[in-house]
């Protein structure tokens, strides 16, 4: 067996058998996971954020309801609630 991969079987072995290696790793990834999560989240809010404050723009300019929700692929619920 090549030695790279000999030498990665070793530690891999050894970080499987570690109860506490593999208890830091879980929360490691855990931690990761959350913090991804985070981020798409706020990104997923900018971006909403954006695509309402054009939508209030194109109601300002005089563009049908219709039209914006066309253009901006909001629900029509929450176009009609910027109007107001």
């Amino acid at each position: 067996m090549d030695s790279a991969i000999q030498k990665n079987a070793t530690k891999l072995e050894f970080a499987t058998s570690d109860k506490e290696f593999l208890y830091q790793y879980t929360l490691r990834e855990m931690a990761l996971s959350d913090r991804t999560t985070e981020i798409n989240t706020a990104i997923e809010k900018t971006r909403i954020e954006s695509k309402t404050e054009i939508a209030q723009n194109l109601i300002s300019l005089g563009l049908s309801i219709d039209k914006i929700v066309q253009a901006m692929g909001l629900d029509i619920e929450t176009v009609k609630k910027l109007k107001i």
